[in-house]
């Protein structure tokens, strides 16, 4: 069963791995996020690097998004 079977309530999410450069995609659970919250930033694990990476809630972009892939 994958995740997004067992989240019936759950939001995508691409981001770009900061890492690997890769685009991700990642879920949330619904109670995880409130749009009236611009700048809330959730941690989503990335499948790409096994790394948890910070993305924010309104536009997607990742907390320190600037940094270039290593």
């Amino acid at each position: 069963m994958t995740d997004q079977q067992t989240c019936r309530t759950c939001r995508t999410v691409l981001f770009i791995c900061p890492r690997t450069g890769h685009t991700v995609q990642g879920f949330l659970a619904e109670e995880s996020f409130d749009t009236t919250e611009a700048d809330r930033y959730a941690p989503i694990s990335c499948i790409a690097c096994s790394e948890t990476h910070f993305v924010n809630l309104a536009t997607g972009a990742l907390l320190g998004a600037d940094a270039k892939p290593r």
